[in-house]
């Protein structure tokens, strides 16, 4: 008879063990009965006669077998795993007899067995289960397990590419007991571990095994710790890397992340290399990092001599989806099934369960979901952040997730950055990250927060070399919104920046010029003159791409000097350069804002190669309308009345942030139906210069900026006759097309239900225009 231990494998232990064939063997030590035994020695036990004519060879070491004649085993508390496990090794090993048992009454159970007594067997009261078969040639006994160790061995592989890492690990036991070799079958779970994204106990058992695969395995694991210290000291005590293409991609972002210098290129002929880990899984690691450290264009490098030849983790198929690498391939992977549920309309009612249904995959599925809705409502995005600050992740992957969402949102909502960044990136309001602190002081930035921004930046010290780059241009930006003349000048300076980014070095020395005269206060004519010129050139000099992203990251300053210009332009009398600056600052926010709208683009274009024909335009202004042009200019609103004879400009000193506050009242009474006349009459009363020049117009068309186009210019009252109001979005729109003024929509200004038509107006896509209808 034979039979089927339950004894574990024991690293570096070769002893083979055969017990007699009367021999059994249980789980609990019987000292009356005979030949019964629980002291194995917890020996690698092999199937086999006792014929020693039969060499043992390592081969044929495929499972934890002895030679005996039957094993009890008690099922009581036994998981269905172990079941499973017996199960196996009943379809390939030499047994007569497994009986498995519940109860206490083994004692009867092995004599009855070892006695053949089936009456006695009958008559106990527990429960048994018996498996067995008839013994079966050495060579037989191998060819099973092979068939087993095949069929397990394609349940893992595909277990592990679909993502179903528990399945995964289950079939890897189940490997291991049909031959696995011990360091094969560690190599594989530290493979398990890091792809369920356990990093800790990975390493833990990688420092337990002398592999070059636990070795380059380790490296990586530190790099996605982001303990960068770790790893370097790992590549110089184990030389066995060294020469491989591991060693190659570790060492280029270990020195990404040095003071002195940038991530060093990596080449596709050093892909071609020796390595240890999959070439294309070193390089997605690489461009994972030099994303995050800022280097776009070395990661877009990479990503496209990347491809998946290898099987990756489902981490590493959204790593690589978020690159720009296509996954469509993937499609019966979890990563593929997480995407699909996050597109379209029907997740949004149950995204919070979504994201937790894919927990190790949670920031990705955030990204993914903020991805397809970046206007979502404050409540959901609150929602989303309680599920993330419940979380534990891979430190890479919240570098990088922080970089992605902020690319989304910073145009659309920076705020939501910080509150990202909180959930998932800091430790009770501390942020350790400088790749989290840089997008956080970018945010406060977007927001107009310069001191909180520029407190971040002072306590800053010892930056990766690219990410000291993004350091010195916050900094500086901060400290020249604070007023920090001299110290954004003295950062200019030590910061280099002239010798990697001349547009942004004369941007900040535009603006800390400016800054100094507006402190002194007084200034010769031909120094604010050499300022308008140097803002005119540092504008002129941009195409419609590089002023959309200067725009984009330096929007307060470009708002300053563009300011200047105009304020400049208006109090020398020159109406004409001063609309043009003000219609320039239109296109520059549309270009930032809609980069896919060629018409800001050819506007633009027009604006600084000084083509702007509004004396030709005036000609074809009939003679009872007006052009109401309007801007905010810092906390002044000015203002040109455009006619067919003349432009007069209107400056209203101060009034921008006082006219702002009433709005706001005026526009919560309007949605609370409460009455409005007093907002009303305060707008009027701060509108009245401008009022008092259009008093003789009929018509008058409005062209506001950003900032005035909500003041209720129809509750204005312009005189005592009806007075017909129109809107256009740009007086460029009006120069090139000279589109005749009809209404689309008309609203009674005397309607006592004005403010809700025009409100609902508002949110739709109709022209609308406002009239005096008297009954």
């Amino acid at each position: 008879m034979g039979c089927v231990p339950f004894t574990s494998r024991v690293a570096d232990v070769e002893r083979l063990v055969w017990l007699p064939a009367d021999v059994v063997a249980t789980d609990v030590k019987l000292p009356n009965i005979e030949k019964t035994t629980t002291n194995i020695n917890d020996s690698e036990y092999i199937v086999d006669s006792d014929n020693s004519s039969i060499e043992i060879t390592p081969q044929y070491c495929y499972a934890n077998r002895l030679e005996c004649s039957a094993v009890f085993k008690i099922i009581d508390k036994m998981k269905t795993d172990e079941l499973l496990l017996v199960a196996d090794s009943a379809l390939y090993s030499h047994i007569a007899s497994v009986i498995l048992y519940s109860g206490n009454n083994v004692d009867t159970l092995v004599t009855a067995v070892m006695n053949d007594d089936t009456g006695l067997i009958n008559s106990l009261k527990t429960k048994t289960v018996v498996l067995g078969k008839v013994p079966e040639p050495l060579k037989v006994r191998e060819e099973n397990a092979q068939i087993v160790a095949r069929k397990k061995q394609k349940e893992f592989t595909d277990a592990l590419a679909q993502g179903e890492y528990d399945t995964a690990i289950l079939a890897l036991q189940r490997w291991k007991r049909a031959g696995l070799t011990q360091e094969e079958y560690y190599d594989k779970k530290i493979l398990i571990l890091m792809y369920q994204n356990a990093i800790d106990e990975a390493l833990r058992i990688m420092q337990l095994q002398s592999s070059a695969y636990a070795s380059s395995f380790g490296a990586y694991a530190y790099l996605l710790k982001g303990d960068v210290n770790s790893a370097e000291k790992l590549l110089s005590d184990d030389t066995r890397l060294a020469g491989t293409f591991d060693y190659a991609v570790y060492t280029a972002i270990i020195k990404g992340y040095q003071h002195n210098q940038k991530i060093p290129d990596i080449t596709a002929s050093q892909k071609l290399g020796v390595s240890i880990l999959p070439a294309n899984q070193l390089l997605l690691l690489y461009a994972q990092e030099a994303f995050v450290l800022g280097e776009e264009e070395k990661a877009k490098h990479i990503m496209k001599l990347y491809q998946i030849d290898y099987i990756p983790s489902q981490r590493e198929l959204l790593v690589a989806y978020n690159l720009g690498y296509p996954v469509d391939s993937h499609s019966n992977t979890v990563t593929y099934r997480m995407l699909k549920a996050l597109t379209g309309d029907s997740y949004r009612s149950n995204f919070v369960n979504t994201i937790h249904e894919y927990n190790n995959l949670s920031l990705f599925a955030i990204l993914e979901i903020v991805r397809n809705r970046p206007l979502m409502s404050d409540e959901e995005w609150q929602q989303m952040m309680i599920v993330a600050e419940k979380g534990s992740y891979v430190w890479l992957d919240v570098q990088f997730t922080i970089t992605k969402l902020a690319e989304i949102v910073r145009d659309v909502n920076p705020s939501r950055t910080l509150q990202y960044i909180e959930a998932v990136a800091s430790d009770n309001g501390k942020i350790e990250s400088h790749v989290a602190a840089l997008h956080a002081i970018n945010a406060y930035l977007k927001t107009g927060n310069f001191i909180e921004a520029y407190d971040r930046c002072k306590s800053l010290k010892q930056l990766p070399y690219t990410l000291e780059h993004q350091w010195y241009t916050y900094y500086i930006y901060s400290a020249i919104m604070l007023g920090k003349t001299n110290e954004a000048l003295s950062l200019l300076e030590s910061s280099q920046i002239v010798t990697w980014d001349t547009v942004l070095y004369n941007l900040f020395k535009v603006n800390i010029q400016l800054q100094k005269i507006v402190a002194f206060k007084t200034a010769e004519s031909n120094v604010l003159l050499t300022i308008a010129q140097n803002i005119d050139a540092l504008i002129s000099g941009l195409h419609d791409d590089a002023i959309r992203q200067y725009y984009s990251k330096y929007k307060y300053l470009f708002d300053k000097l563009i300011d200047y210009a105009i304020s400049f332009a208006m109090s020398r009398g020159n109406q004409r350069d001063a609309l043009r600056y003000a219609e320039l600052h239109k296109m520059i926010e549309g270009i930032a804002l809609f980069d896919e709208n060629s018409r800001y683009k050819n506007i633009y274009h027009s604006l600084v190669s000084k083509n702007f024909p509004i004396t030709e335009f005036q000609k074809n202004i009939p003679r009872q309308v007006a052009i109401l042009y309007i801007s905010k200019n810092e906390d002044d609103i000015f203002t040109w009345i455009i006619t067919k004879t003349y432009i007069q400009p209107v400056r209203l000193q101060n009034t921008y942030k006082q006219l702002y506050a009433i709005i706001h009242e005026y526009y919560n009474d309007v949605g609370l139906l409460q009455q409005v006349y007093d907002k009303e009459a305060m707008i009027t009363d701060i509108m009245k210069p401008v009022i008092k020049e259009l008093s003789g117009y009929t018509t008058i068309i409005v062209i506001p900026d950003a900032y005035t186009e909500s003041i209720p210019y129809e509750i204005i009252k312009y005189n005592n006759s009806d007075t017909a109001i129109a809107f256009m979005p740009s007086l460029m729109t009006a120069i090139d097309e000279t589109p005749p003024v009809y209404p689309i929509a008309c609203i009674n200004v005397n309607n006592p239900k004005k403010a809700l038509i025009e409100s609902a107006l508002k949110q739709s896509d109709f022209t609308y225009t406002y009239n005096a209808i008297t009954n």
